[in-house]
């Protein structure tokens, strides 16, 4: 969501792990395949992987307090499918 990095297929990823006062490279990855669509017409396919909720409005619950706004069926959500190369 927000992606203000505007991630596309051929992208190379730093992964990081922020620590409280460091910032430690752990791994690269490329995107194989990006989506965007609403929460509400995720299917099970775009799923895989990801952390499961018990329910969609746990799901928003959650992604509401990572982002800190409303997120509901409406809200676009980016979803990116990447292989590890390091």
């Amino acid at each position: 969501m927000d992606d203000d990095k505007d991630l596309a297929v051929g992208d190379v990823l730093n992964l990081c792990e922020k620590g409280e006062n460091e910032t430690r490279l752990f791994s690269q990855a490329r995107i194989l395949r990006v989506i965007e669509k609403p929460f509400g017409e995720l299917t099970e396919e775009d799923r895989i992987s990801h952390e499961s909720y018990e329910t969609d409005s746990a799901m928003y619950v959650e992604f509401s307090g990572y982002y800190q706004k409303p997120i509901g069926p409406e809200t676009l959500v980016k979803i990116a499918w990447f292989e590890l190369i390091k």
